[in-house]
């Protein structure tokens, strides 16, 4: 509306953060990329929604945004009950405590891509979830890192017939990932 500061418009946000080569370097001095896609973005779930009503720290800032801190996105102003059960899983315990390395909302939803779990193109479809599980849990350093067990379990289900009804034969009603351990209330085994 007419009471938001121009920083607060996505297309004042997206005349920087629409170039590929934005970048910057986090606290340890890597590169990070700060490009949004507008393709994906205007094809998401949130599209449509302005850029402070998930990353909120910047309301109110003045045009540039720049020397802002830019706090992690909250998902639960939106989300909250998905959010309630995620604190309680094992991934969520894992983030209360610090852990750098375990699973946000965007490791498996994704960020500015985020799409319904019944559209084919959703990091969390069906048919596409066991790779992004796999980004992890079969991510060799990470498995041993963190001592998760069976860290052959992704190839394993891979070779399964429950993968290959999915995969194979496009079966809706064969399971994978989270059909047996659950979604945002994952559980250790």
């Amino acid at each position: 509306g007419p009471d938001r500061c121009a920083a607060q418009d996505a297309a004042i946000c997206l005349t920087c953060h629409g170039e590929k080569d934005l970048s910057s370097t986090d606290e340890s001095g890597a590169e990070v990329s700060l490009y949004v896609n507008t393709a994906q973005y205007d094809s998401s779930s949130h599209a449509g929604l302005s850029c402070i009503d998930c990353h909120a720290s910047l309301a109110g800032v003045d045009e540039s945004g720049h020397g802002t801190p830019v706090a992690e996105v909250d998902c639960s102003v939106c989300h909250d009950q998905e959010q309630t059960v995620f604190r309680g899983s094992i991934h969520g315990q894992l983030v209360a405590v610090g852990d750098k390395d375990a699973p946000r909302c965007r490791s498996c939803h994704g960020s500015h891509d985020i799409r319904p779990a019944e559209d084919p193109a959703s990091r969390v479809n069906k048919f596409n979830l066991m790779y992004t599980c796999a980004e992890c849990h079969q991510n060799r350093e990470l498995t041993e890192k963190h001592g998760i067990g069976q860290p052959d379990a992704v190839p394993q289900f891979y070779e399964s017939v429950h993968a290959k009804g999915l995969l194979k034969d496009g079966l809706i009603v064969a399971p994978s990932c989270s059909d047996c351990h659950g979604s945002h209330e994952i559980q250790t085994v």
